[in-house]
């Protein structure tokens, strides 16, 4: 059992945190709590995987397959396998969320070459 309370699950990282809260290897899902980084998170797609965003804290937007959705908690995100989506926060305040991706696996596609 994991149980973490409020806060437990974010820390201030001036590049986005990352926590992964379930990543054991081969089991069926992975998740982590994230705040995306000031300039947005780049256009990507999970190949064969559902990712489930649930935004916990501040707005931002997300583009997926170039639809531009505003978002805000306590708003749920479903990216089906193969949508491109990128997310940024709207600066005025932290934006965090946690996202569930099934099954886990190694499919990440970026839109763009990263560095």
């Amino acid at each position: 059992m994991i149980h973490l309370k409020g806060k437990e699950i974010f820390a201030d990282d001036a590049e986005g945190f990352r926590r992964k809260i379930i990543d054991e290897g081969e089991g069926p899902i992975r998740s982590y709590a994230y705040s995306p980084p000031r300039d947005g998170l780049p256009s990507h797609c999970h190949s064969g995987s559902t990712e489930i965003h649930m935004i916990t804290e501040g707005s931002g937007t997300m583009v997926v397959d170039g639809e531009e959705i505003v978002v805000s908690a306590p708003d749920i995100v479903v990216v089906e396998p193969g949508e491109f989506h990128s997310i940024r926060g709207d600066g005025n305040r932290p934006f965090q969320m946690l996202a569930v991706v099934s099954p886990n696996q190694d499919d990440l596609v970026w839109a763009e070459p990263q560095p």
